[in-house]
């Protein structure tokens, strides 16, 4: 069994609840899009979006409304050892409620410090 391996990213966001929100996405070896709720482990979606609003993300889980301090995600690649991975982030909003960077620069969610990492694990005979 491979050692687990884990995504992890820090992310502030802001938007209309339940009207508005953001996703993660990964794909195997190019093949199609799958979104990532399912093996989110830690601060995963949180809203699920109305099935009744014009939304790409309408009838979706997705981070939605608003969390102004920095929460750690971290999503398990565990079953995904040995694949060549691809992610991205997507977001759909129709207001104009932003947070801003570092830089002054207007935004709605920021994905900060992504990052990889496995933990070794070992066992030894009593």
């Amino acid at each position: 069994m491979p050692d687990p391996t884990f995504l992890a990213f820090e992310q502030p966001f802001e938007s209309e609840g339940f009207y508005d929100g953001a996703v993660l996405e990964y794909r195997v070896s190019g093949g199609e899009w799958a979104d990532a709720g399912s093996v989110i482990l830690e601060n995963g979606y949180n809203t699920h979006i109305s099935a009744f609003v014009g939304s790409e993300m309408a009838n979706r889980d997705a981070w939605s409304g608003f969390q102004d301090e920095e929460q750690t995600v971290v999503v398990d690649l565990s079953r995904l050892a040995g694949e060549t991975v691809s992610f991205r982030w997507i977001v759909a909003a129709d207001i104009t409620l932003f947070l801003y960077d570092d830089s002054g620069v207007r935004c709605l969610w920021r994905v900060a410090n992504p990052r990889l990492y496995q933990l070794e694990v070992s066992c030894a005979a009593p």
